[in-house]
């Protein structure tokens, strides 16, 4: 190929009097990082066209930052990847940090608009962020297998592995293990068990010394490995063997597993994609299915189920049994409740619901019913007047953080991860020095950082991302859509499906109620699944106990 000149003997410009024009230079190839920076930008572009209508304005500001970002860090491929892993499924629900991303939400990885609903795309991925994020996606429940089983035929068996856990001993069967060990036959060892649970101190005292013994070495392997799991859904997808990069398994599902689990595949480099099954999300593709054979056909493009008033009725009676996320006992009295059924504030009640924000739960009412209040302190003004003042999502922790104390994006996201881990109250007394004295020397007094330094400790539990619940609160109106406006397809679905808070027998209790007539499974009328139709649910053969589906 043609060599640009050499800097000493400049060519002479196509103009010059007895020289031929000098050849055009062809532009040089894309580097491999530009390749998919270019396809990932043109994805995200049309995407945002089809999403948004247009690419302007704060729509074109938030890709740009968002993308500077993610062509920065290297996480171009991991979103393509992604992309080619939803188009597999028939309904995805992309959630997690992720969904706070404006390039997620354009290319159909997630459903919830990023600008519309204020999400923080920094909880997700920041300059300061070291560690690499990972998209977190619910399939289908009974299609996830079949999605599983082809990433290994499309990308390849020795590229794609699943990562590991590692299963540790616990009291019971370290004790357990140790007694077979030496011998102990299973029903000495229950009946051991059992003496330990009424009776700890007298149990010790009539045991022999080689029971004590036991005890004694059992206490010792409490917390030591003692078999590889496999994660619930993360995987891994390398371009060439995983083998090169990580110890693996072979197993039984002809999916293999790495020797690590998530927090060493993380620090060897290797971004975890989550794939998870969601009952839910079959609930609604079998209703909108059902819908589509009567010629009922919901557009998914334009469907907006969050702008629907009687959907949004239907939420703020808590009338919610079957609805995904919203239909438990907690979460349908906290609905009635409050009266609300808007989308913004059932991403509130998605997560406040959940044990790290609950002791709030009550303050929370009270506010939105009318109770004065005001921030904490000036720094924090304006921070969390969205859910009145209340800390809420796992992103609240490092923005008090970073307002009140002074911490940087970095410090702030390493106190966050903390709170999930399971020592978190033990790890969190580390940082309470240099959160005191930071806010200490921004002009807080003692109790208000106290104040805030305990609804910050009370997420050192199960807590949600906003973008997550978001996400959630999203499918819950899909779901709350489908039960109010076609009631019938959604409970065969929600049965048919076998998921949900409570048993088959409630749900046909709940058809019942709704005014729904339920006929029995029928050899010539009935299919595998039930169907709704106007105001009837004919049961299918799934509803027949001990029946399989396989010949």
């Amino acid at each position: 190929s043609a060599q640009p000149p050499e800097p000493s003997s400049p060519a002479a410009p196509a103009d010059s009097p007895g020289q031929p024009a000098a050849p055009e230079m062809p532009p040089p190839p894309p580097t491999p990082t530009e390749q998919p920076a270019a396809l990932l930008r043109a994805l995200v572009l049309e995407g945002a066209l089809r999403r948004y209508g247009h690419c302007g304005g704060e729509v074109a500001t938030r890709i740009d930052y968002e993308m500077s970002l993610i062509v920065g860090k290297g996480f171009c491929d991991y979103f393509l990847i992604v992309r080619d892993i939803v188009r597999r499924a028939s309904r995805v629900c992309g959630r997690g940090s992720a969904a706070a991303s404006i390039v997620s939400y354009c290319l159909g990885i997630t459903d919830v608009d990023p600008v519309r609903h204020n999400l923080y795309f920094d909880r997700f991925l920041n300059p300061g962020r070291k560690d690499p994020p990972d998209i977190d996606i619910d399939f289908a429940w009974d299609e996830r297998d079949g999605i599983l089983e082809e990433l290994v035929r499309a990308y390849g068996s020795e590229s794609v592995a699943r990562v590991a856990n590692h299963n540790c001993f616990r009291e019971k069967s370290a004790l357990r293990e140790t007694a077979r060990a030496f011998g102990m036959p299973d029903g000495e060892i229950s009946e051991f068990e059992r003496s330990l649970r009424v009776d700890r101190e007298e149990a010790l005292a009539r045991a022999d010394d080689a029971w004590r013994r036991i005890l004694a070495l059992a206490e010792r392997i409490v917390g030591f490995p003692r078999h590889l799991g496999a994660h619930s859904g993360g995987m891994i997808i390398v371009p060439d063997r995983v083998d090169r990069y990580a110890p693996v398994e072979e197993t039984g599902t002809g999916i293999r597993v790495i020797s690590w689990d998530k927090e060493g595949a993380e620090q060897a480099g290797l971004v975890k994609i989550d794939l998870l099954g969601n009952r839910s999300l079959a609930v609604v593709r079998d209703a909108v299915a059902s819908l589509a054979a009567r010629g009922i056909r919901l557009d998914v493009g334009s469907w907006k189920p969050i702008d629907d008033e009687p959907t949004v009725e239907l939420l703020s009676r808590g009338d919610t049994m079957g609805v995904f996320y919203v239909e438990s006992p907690a979460m349908r009295l906290l609905q009635k409740k409050t009266g609300k059924g808007d989308f913004e504030h059932l991403v509130i009640h998605s997560s406040i619901i959940r044990p790290a924000a609950n002791s709030f739960i009550n303050e929370y009412i009270d506010r939105l019913k009318g109770k004065p209040w005001k921030a904490l302190h000036p720094l924090l003004e304006g921070l969390f007047d969205e859910s009145y003042g209340i800390l809420c999502y796992q992103e609240d922790v490092s923005k008090a953080a970073i307002a009140l104390a002074g911490f940087s994006s970095a410090e702030a996201d390493s106190l966050r991860k903390i709170l999930a881990k399971k020592d978190a109250d033990t790890r969190l007394q580390e940082h309470w020095p240099a959160f005191e004295s930071g806010a200490r020397a921004r002009g807080a007094d003692p109790a208000t950082i106290q104040a805030v330094w305990d609804m910050m400790r009370s997420f050192s539990g199960y807590s949600f991302v906003k973008a997550h619940s978001a996400s959630y609160a999203m499918l819950s109106f899909q779901s709350a859509y489908l039960r109010a406006h076609h009631p019938a397809e959604f409970m065969a679905a929600v049965m048919s499906n076998h998921g949900g808070f409570y048993s088959p027998l409630a749900y046909a209790s709940e058809a019942r109620r709704m005014g729904l007539s339920l006929l029995p499974p029928d050899v010539n009328e009935s299919s595998w699944a039930c169907r709704g139709e106007g105001k009837t649910i004919r049961f299918g053969f799934c509803m027949v106990s001990s029946l399989s589906a396989s010949l």
